[in-house]
């Protein structure tokens, strides 16, 4: 492919551990649905892995897309962002948890 030929508008920035590169994405990624929680009240596994850190307590106040826990899966780091702005109601996971996909781990009670 010439990406020379390619408007600037159609390359996407993405940074990985600090480095910023540029990519085009293909048809079938940008017409997928996008993610909606389905409760965004209620913070729930993506993957299964292990809890490594939680940075929040209950009655903390967080904003949408602060970092709320970690957890390895896939020998990889994985971070948790708020999907709601509000306060922690509840935890329903501790460091060391073995979660699955889909199990509740965080509830908030929004603004």
């Amino acid at each position: 492919m010439d990406y020379k030929n390619v408007p600037k508008e159609e390359f996407v920035d993405f940074t990985v551990e600090r480095f910023k590169y540029k990519t085009l994405l293909s048809e079938k990624y940008k017409s997928q649905k996008k993610y909606v929680p389905t409760s965004p009240d209620k913070q729930l596994a993506q993957l299964p892995g292990t809890i490594t850190n939680i940075n929040v307590k209950v009655g903390d106040n967080v904003e949408l897309g602060d970092i709320v826990m970690s957890f390895e899966a896939m020998k990889m780091d994985n971070v948790i962002m708020a999907s709601a702005q509000g306060k922690v109601k509840a935890i329903h996971v501790n460091v060391g948890d073995k979660i699955v996909k889909h199990q509740l781990l965080i509830e908030y009670e929004r603004r």
